[in-house]
């Protein structure tokens, strides 16, 4: 009798609290749209979605290495060894803050977020001039057609900005040759595609400052442990 008294509650946990969050993500993937009122996200909720994020990610960056990604310079690791602290401080705090609201911000369909998302992405991929004109006729084109009352699929808006959001962390391999390892980019930026469609998912949902925490708080799990650990 008390193994089915603690049975249920867990049944009950589940079909509640988790398993809702995980529909609600992956109806979104499908037909993504801004809700009316943000609801708050509990830290259950918040929770739930980082380990759903790490559950994927650390798995995925074991295959990656034994696939032979380490033969690219990483520039965060480099910096990493020197700088620790500062490195810390701008993946955790800066980072998240620039990166939503150039890759986030504008999934409002605003045309202020447009302006916004232009000039800031554009000082993220500076060091990629066809990245920066790729971004730039992305948010002209949105900034335009929304002006001129034109409809814009917001399932367009939110894969297209996580892809941009993806190619963005090239910029973190030193010297890339993109034309001799043009196949290694899908792998490479794949991990960030993923976090934009959720960070997409947590901005609409639950509000842009929502997105921004989740960020720092997703960057934090990854960093520290480098830092505390070190690199080989």
């Amino acid at each position: 009798m008390s193994f089915l008294q603690e049975k249920e509650p867990q049944e009950d946990i589940l079909k509640s609290k988790i398993l809702p969050v995980f529909e609600s993500f992956l109806s979104f993937l499908k037909k993504p749209r801004v809700l009316a009122a943000v609801p708050p996200l509990s830290p259950f909720n918040f929770m739930l979605l980082l380990v759903l994020a790490l559950v994927v990610v650390v798995p995925y960056g074991l295959v990656m290495e034994l696939a032979g990604v380490g033969q690219f310079d990483h520039v965060i690791e480099e910096l990493l060894r020197d700088h620790k602290v500062l490195v810390m401080i701008a993946v955790i705090v800066f980072a998240p803050l620039l990166e939503e609201t150039a890759f986030r911000y504008h999934l409002n369909m605003k045309r202020r977020a447009f302006v916004w998302g232009l000039l800031l992405s554009l000082v993220l991929v500076a060091q990629m001039w066809w990245l920066a004109m790729v971004v730039a006729v992305y948010f002209i084109s949105l900034f335009v057609m929304v002006s001129l009352k034109k409809n814009v699929p917001l399932h367009f808006v939110v894969y297209a900005s996580a892809v941009l959001f993806g190619l963005i962390h090239m910029g973190n391999f030193r010297d890339f040759d993109w034309l001799a390892n043009f196949y290694w980019v899908p792998f490479l930026v794949g991990i960030q595609f993923g976090l934009g469609l959720l960070l997409s998912f947590i901005r609409l949902h639950y509000g842009m400052w929502k997105a921004i925490y989740f960020h720092a708080a997703y960057n934090a799990v990854l960093v520290i442990p480098a830092v505390v650990f070190g690199f080989e």
